[in-house]
């Protein structure tokens, strides 16, 4: 238990943290004129007040219009000390649809948050309507871009990258409350068919599991909701907490047995010398003491 702890933290630096993705937000950058009444006051003289038009953008936020994202998930337990910790590697590969409602061009303006704190993407891609963009990344860990986009046209966002998490995945539709999802499909892939769910999040429309893994489906219409999408990885048994319990419950089993040897002798014929018992428990606890010593070794 002490070293849990501390070994968690040097693998997570190691191979990285839990992953959350959530889905991208965006919004249009509107001109608009804004007419505001100032008052101005003069030494002597009564308040005057006058009418200020100044030039502001306004955010206006977009509904995401479709989702299709496809999550590959390769499991492989690692071994830090005598703990084991369920590590993966992840590849996600989505298509955003969103769509200008003006009638005029407008900036559109897409943050996409990243899956984690410290997070590793490999063979990142951020690209609109196929052109591939130079993002920049934020202080609130989100990738944003900006792009022209003509009045009442869509536009596709592709997002793909390979990272490392352990633990868990989960995807939520909002990096923050329920929000509304259209048309929404997630297929996932697992090398692994003990497929696990995370309380809070929504179990797929269909499962399949092989020999070699399982496959997911998610798919919504038309969604609200606040909850997300998750898997939980399969822990593998660690040694330590398995003979911690074992032990714990030998002095629960030497009892009983004890119990029955006393009943028998004193029923069946002449009881066993006190020493006979000392012996007993001594082999007794000799076991789980060999127990402690090979735990890590034996599989």
């Amino acid at each position: 238990g002490e070293f849990d702890q501390r070994l968690e933290q040097e693998v997570e630096a190691l191979w990285g943290r839990p992953h959350q993705q959530a889905g991208p937000v965006a919004q249009i950058l509107r001109p608009e004129n804004q007419t505001k009444i100032v008052e101005t006051t003069r030494q002597g003289a009564s308040p005057i007040r006058e009418e200020v038009t100044r030039a502001v953008v306004r955010e206006i936020p977009l509904l995401l219009q479709r989702t299709r994202a496809q999550v590959d998930i390769d499991l492989e337990q690692r071994q830090r000390g005598l703990l084991w910790y369920p590590t993966y590697t992840v590849t996600f590969d989505a298509d955003y649809e969103f769509s200008n409602p003006d009638t005029e061009t407008r900036t559109l303006q897409i943050r996409f948050p990243l899956p984690a704190k410290d997070v590793l993407l490999d063979d990142f891609v951020f690209a609109l309507d196929g052109r591939q963009l130079t993002p920049s990344a934020d202080a609130s860990g989100n990738i944003v871009g900006e792009t022209q986009t003509a009045g009442g046209a869509a536009v596709t966002l592709h997002v793909s990258y390979r990272s490392r998490g352990m633990r868990r995945w989960t995807y939520a539709f909002a990096p923050s409350g329920p929000t509304q999802v259209r048309q929404f499909e997630l297929a996932m892939r697992t090398s692994f068919p003990g497929v696990d769910f995370p309380a809070g999040t929504l179990s797929p429309d269909t499962l399949t599991r092989s020999a070699d893994g399982a496959e997911l489906a998610w798919r919504f219409e038309n969604l609200i909701a606040g909850q997300g999408i998750g898997i939980e990885m399969p822990e593998r048994i660690n040694p330590g907490p398995f003979a911690a319990r074992v032990t714990f419950f030998a002095p629960v089993s030497l009892l009983f047995f004890l119990t029955v040897m006393v009943i028998a002798g004193a029923t069946s014929g002449p009881a066993l010398h006190p020493m006979h018992y000392w012996f007993i428990s001594a082999a007794f606890f000799a076991f789980h003491l060999l127990l402690a010593y090979l735990v890590d070794h034996v599989n």
